[in-house]
């Protein structure tokens, strides 16, 4: 992977056939494509609740334009700030939301609200603790990552 080259490639050259290549590149497209209509119809539709457009003007090219030209044009200024974002998504948020949050939520629920569920997960405060410092642990190296891409030596 360090050339750049696909994973379905190198399942290719295994098979001695081009199919798996041009599958996966097909599949990649239309994933990318799905993905990229479903967004443009919700950014339209969120566009014309917030100008208010009344009727069937909420998919016209006007409201298209309106939506895809600002990420075109970040896109042609700025060409790796998708990858940031989703780095940043990636490495940060994810675990915020579903390793820091959790537990902390755990922890309120637990020791300062004093709610005793039916089921509870073992390892009480010891446990909340350890996951709490993990998740800043990972996010202080993601963070740190991030900075280093910003500032590279």
């Amino acid at each position: 992977m360090k050339q750049g080259r696909q994973a379905s490639d190198a399942v290719a050259g295994i098979l001695g056939s081009s199919w798996v290549s041009n599958f996966a590149e097909g599949l990649a497209f239309f994933a990318l494509l799905s993905s990229f209509l479903a967004q443009t119809l919700a950014l339209t539709h969120f566009l014309a609740d917030a100008f208010k457009v009344k009727g069937e003007k909420h998919e016209s090219v006007p409201m298209c334009l309106l939506a895809l030209a600002p990420p075109l044009i970040f896109a042609f200024i700025y060409p790796n700030l998708f990858l940031k974002a989703l780095n940043f998504a990636g490495g940060i948020c994810a675990v915020i939301l579903f390793g820091i949050l959790p537990a902390l939520m755990a922890w309120k629920s637990r020791y300062i609200q004093n709610h005793q569920p039916a089921y509870q997960v073992f390892g009480g405060k010891r446990v909340l603790m350890a996951i709490i410092i993990f998740g800043l642990c990972i996010f202080l190296f993601q963070a740190a990552m991030m900075v280093m891409d910003l500032y590279p030596s």
